[in-house]
């Protein structure tokens, strides 16, 4: 199964909100997307937040190792908060601006201005940023198609062809009556709910209201969604989606595996990094041998055509031997010679190896899972084996 080359026509009528000014401190810029307003430095690098430093209110967990990985934003000595904008005192007594109480940081393998390597590292560093407006219904979720509005469980919402738009100064009208309603939920709305922004309220024959955004009625997908899915999307309805997830490169595809779905090349061996963010911290080291990580031999690089691009996530590095080479957010891609069928991904699975990951359909990464078995006495008896049949 083959990726689409982009998401982009999804997006509906979906695109960036009209800039609001969010104030921000000197040396910190906004970027408009469709899903809100994202936090950038004054070289336009992307600003994250670290789900541990909430343990500590005003406090930052990341110090250290931590923070060579993730340089904290520094605040100047003369700097004042601005707005929901506050300055924090590191352990170096250095200080920190923190947004809305979060210390804020930048990622060290970001790829550069209009790159979010960092977003999702970990599942505890992600980018920061002020949604759009939004009732106490809805609100914004990661998914396969990119951040989508949602109801408050995590349940992605629809649009349908068949309904009437709202557009100058016209009403939205649902065409979705009778048995439609069995499938399709409308996100309903407080009777007192009134037009606010891009946000606007559909009066249904019964009586109540549902929810409209940019004039489209929205609603949620009955049978088979879950938070985060996206079962719905198809045959006339699409998800709301406010920001398109990047693009995949064309020489990828998707493999089925136990673990779930996994990014492989097009001959479907599974795609790995290296996992220089190893560990529940979300950093880490890897063992290096001179300037390249230390490679067994049945790790294989994916190499690049000379005329290949990056684009969002995936770069091309260039190798000392001149090659060049697949790397996703910022870090190089490889396969694995004991991945015999497509879903296999030996090279993390015995033993939980953890200095590896895969890269899961969702972008995010899946570091060493232990199922069962021994990796290095596993590979041990393969390479016993390659070595016997040669002979």
């Amino acid at each position: 199964m083959r990726l689409a080359a982009s998401v982009a026509v999804l997006a509906l009528a979906f695109a960036a909100p009209a800039l609001a000014d969010p104030a921000v401190p000197a040396g910190v810029a906004v970027k408009a997307r469709g899903d809100g307003w994202w936090f950038v430095n004054d070289k336009g690098l992307v600003l994250y937040t670290y789900e541990r430093d909430e343990r500590v209110p005003g406090k930052s967990d990341c110090n250290a190792e931590c923070a060579q990985a993730w340089p904290p934003l520094v605040a100047p000595a003369d700097a004042k908060p601005v707005g929901d904008w506050s300055i924090i005192t590191r352990v170096d007594n250095k200080a920190q601006w923190a947004y809305k109480g979060r210390p804020l940081y930048t990622y060290a393998l970001e790829g550069g201005p209009g790159t979010s390597y960092g977003d999702g590292q970990g599942e505890l560093w992600y980018a920061a940023y002020q949604p759009i407006q939004l009732p106490m219904e809805v609100t914004i979720t990661r998914t396969l198609l990119g951040r989508v509005l949602s109801d408050t469980r995590g349940m992605t919402v629809y649009t349908s062809d068949k309904d009437t738009v709202g557009a100058n100064g016209k009403p939205a009208k649902s065409a979705c009556k009778d048995a439609c309603l069995n499938t399709w939920h409308p996100v309903e709305a407080p009777i007192a709910a009134s037009t606010r922004g891009d946000w606007s309220t559909v009066v249904r024959e019964d009586g109540t209201k549902q929810w409209a955004y940019k004039g489209k009625p929205l609603y949620r997908y009955g049978p088979e969604d879950g938070p985060s899915e996206t079962a719905g999307e198809g045959k006339g309805w699409h998800a709301a989606v406010l920001e398109p997830a990047p693009a995949y490169p064309a020489w990828t595809t998707i493999a089925h595996s136990d673990a779930g779905d996994l990014l492989a090349t097009r001959t479907g061996q599974t795609i790995y990094t290296r996992n220089t963010t190893s560990g529940r911290r979300g950093f880490g080291a890897v063992q290096m041998c001179g300037d390249e990580p230390c490679l067994a031999p049945q790790w294989k690089p994916i190499l690049a055509d000379a005329e290949a691009k990056g684009e969002g996530n995936w770069s091309i590095a260039t190798n000392k031997d001149g090659t060049k080479q697949w790397a996703y957010r910022g870090m190089k891609l490889y396969t694995n010679d004991f991945d015999k069928a497509p879903g296999d991904f030996k090279g993390i699975q015995f033993g939980g190896d953890r200095a590896w990951a895969t890269i899961m359909r969702s972008g995010l990464p899946m570091q060493g899972v232990s199922v069962g078995g021994d990796y290095k006495r596993s590979v041990e008896s393969l390479s016993k084996s390659a070595a016997t049949k040669a002979r």
